[in-house]
């Protein structure tokens, strides 16, 4: 395990990582994990350039990671009656 930035990823040295793992965000993920589909999105989300990422507001659920860094809301933090 390897801690970037408050987060931890699994580092394994084999040299055809490249050709088993796909980068999204700075995540990497099993190509064998993730459907078809959302393996052409990822090239063609990393062919296009950062301003054009920037403005994707969609993207394919596969991608999605549970940080554990949820959000609360004030008001509903002291609601407990």
């Amino acid at each position: 395990m390897v801690l970037i930035d408050g987060k931890y990823f699994l580092y394994s040295h084999m040299e055809d990582a490249e050709n088993e793992t796909v980068e999204f965000e700075g995540q990497l993920f099993n190509k064998s994990d993730l459907s078809e589909e959302t393996l052409e999105w990822l090239e063609w989300y990393n062919s296009i350039p950062l301003e054009k990422q920037l403005a994707v507001n969609s993207i394919p659920a596969e991608l999605y990671t549970d940080d554990g860094a949820g959000t609360v809301d004030a008001d509903q933090e002291n609601n407990f009656d």
